[in-house]
């Protein structure tokens, strides 16, 4: 009935669930089966996963594991931002429920979930146990590897701990981190760190700089997220040049998807609010009407009624005769090559429609890009020596080939 699966970021997790769902159908055609994740980007990273897994399976299997419905918790259960629709008395019609990226799923949440779930519902719960503990109370996944509790789960919790992607500096360094677990964050920082980045610098896919947070946002940083603002308004001004309004709408969305900024921290000179100040100015604070074309924003909340969720990554652009919109691929594929050529999944908002329900994304903080990816990460580190290692541990595992790390001086 119920089946734990963890690992580090490239040990086959999706893997395992494309080969579980198929094994599964194989048997059970008719099987009701969905797949879910607590946020819009984690959703969008499961469907590409699923749809790119089942490329090596038979075409029956991979046809119904491609069809089958992928998106987030709360519109699983129907959420309406204050309740759920979905309950004990009107519960979920699914013989197979697998949630992805269960780190991020607080007490609550699961509670409703559970509650939702027919007695006769098998659970697949997916997730990383270093990765960074929900906002909310309860965290759900670190509890569950309790000892107590794994003994409870026997050969139901099942751990994978070979990676196959990752390699180099960035698995060294997150092996690392992973080793931390069971410290107390708060006693020990991470203490070590220096010593450790110096052992795993000729790995290649990790550089390391220091600078003074004292004197601003670092060069290293900045730079390459200028480059990223022009490369963005450029396939965005593409777009508003086409007679076709969805034209040049793939390139934009997976453009987003190549690189993430990340802080710990909103606040202060290396948080997010600073990192916009500097690359939009006063427009930073004047809501997505003022940001230029080509800004990512975020979806702060889950918005059912425009098919948006909490998380989902959207951009700014002009249509033709110069009205701005805000271009979203949904919740259920998200930016990605499959949502994006899927015109069905765009979603075409005015700036009005989302009044206090979307930030600019230039930046985010490490809690808010849980479930993302991107090919190149650069992560700032203000205060290494309090910081709790599970924070840069999911930071540096939202790459997919190259990190860059800014920290603070290391003693």
């Amino acid at each position: 009935g119920l089946v734990l699966l963890g690992g580090g970021p490239g040990t086959g997790k999706t893997s395992t669930v494309v080969q579980i769902l198929a094994a599964q159908l194989s048997l059970q055609p008719a099987l009701r089966i969905q797949l879910a994740a607590p946020t819009g980007k984690a959703a969008a990273r499961l469907q590409q996963a699923i749809e790119d897994g089942a490329g090596c399976l038979a075409p029956d299997v991979a046809g119904k594991l491609r069809r089958t419905p992928c998106g987030t918790l709360h519109r699983l259960l129907e959420s309406n931002g204050e309740r759920f629709g979905r309950h004990r008395h009107r519960p979920l019609e699914l013989d197979l429920l697998v949630v992805d990226e269960v780190s991020m799923v607080d007490l609550p949440l699961m509670e409703a979930l559970l509650d939702a779930l027919p007695a006769t519902c098998r659970l697949v719960l997916v997730g990383d146990p270093a990765q960074l503990p929900p906002v909310g109370p309860g965290p759900v996944l670190l509890e569950l590897q309790r000892p107590a509790r794994l003994k409870a789960l026997g050969e139901a919790a099942v751990q994978l701990t070979t990676t196959y992607r990752n390699h180099g500096a960035i698995a060294e360094l997150a092996n690392w981190l992973r080793g931390r677990e069971g410290h107390d964050p708060q006693a020990s920082g991470l203490q070590g760190l220096a010593s450790q980045l110096e052992a795993c610098r000729s790995s290649g896919n990790l550089a390391w700089q220091q600078a003074n947070p004292v004197r601003g946002l670092p060069a290293a940083l900045l730079e390459p997220l200028r480059r990223r603002q022009l490369q963005l308004a450029s396939l965005a001004a593409a777009m508003a040049s086409s007679s076709q309004p969805t034209d040049g709408a793939s390139a934009l969305l997976e453009a987003l998807g190549e690189m993430l900024i990340l802080t710990p921290v909103r606040r202060g000179r290396w948080g997010v609010e600073a990192i916009h100040q500097a690359l939009l100015g006063d427009a930073a604070t004047a809501g997505p009407g003022a940001w230029p074309p080509g800004t990512p924003v975020l979806c702060c909340r889950n918005l059912p009624d425009l098919g948006l969720a909490n998380g989902d990554l959207g951009v700014v652009v002009h249509r033709r005769g110069g009205a701005r919109r805000l271009l979203f691929a949904a919740a259920s594929g998200g930016p990605d090559r499959a949502a994006a050529s899927n015109q069905d999944h765009l979603r075409w908002l005015h700036p009005a429609q989302m009044a206090g329900a979307v930030e600019p994304a230039l930046a985010l903080t490490v809690h808010k890009a849980q479930g993302s990816e991107a090919d190149t990460v650069i992560v700032l580190l203000p205060d290494p020596e309090r910081d709790d290692p599970r924070l840069l541990y999911t930071a540096l595992t939202r790459a997919r080939h190259q990190a860059l790390l800014i920290t603070a001086p290391l003693t």
